[in-house]
């Protein structure tokens, strides 16, 4: 299964989002999702509209329960996306997930942010 979100909202500073929402936050807290059965996540993709430009960085993670997986990319430069296709995240039912993208130095503010990633019942 394919699942992902999107937001709208333009960000300058680091933030979350949650699976299957179209709005964003920088309390991790408020964007999560409870998984409801058990499952591994693998070919996480993200996308911004807007480069963060030279020197700064979008590093984008998914989170489970509060703590950093090893499912991460990061957004460099002039690029807009960026793709994790070799680690995955086991989950189980009702563990608490979201996606936190950090910033690094001033990246330029964006809009439209996007991720994508396949979620495989177990």
């Amino acid at each position: 299964s394919i699942i992902g979100s999107y937001n709208l909202a333009s960000e300058t500073a680091s933030f979350s989002m949650g699976m299957f929402s179209g709005i964003d936050t920088n309390a991790a807290e408020i964007r999560s999702w409870l998984f409801p059965i058990n499952g591994v996540i693998s070919n996480f993709n993200m996308k911004v509209a807007t480069a963060p430009g030279s020197g700064n960085s979008w590093a984008c993670t998914i989170q489970l329960n509060g703590n950093n997986s090893d499912v991460t990319c990061t957004i460099l430069g002039t690029a807009t996306n960026c793709a994790d296709n070799v680690n995955t995240a086991a989950v189980d039912a009702g563990d608490d997930f979201n996606v936190r993208c950090i910033e690094s130095g001033t990246a330029t503010a964006t809009n439209n942010e996007g991720w994508s990633a396949i979620f495989t019942p177990r």
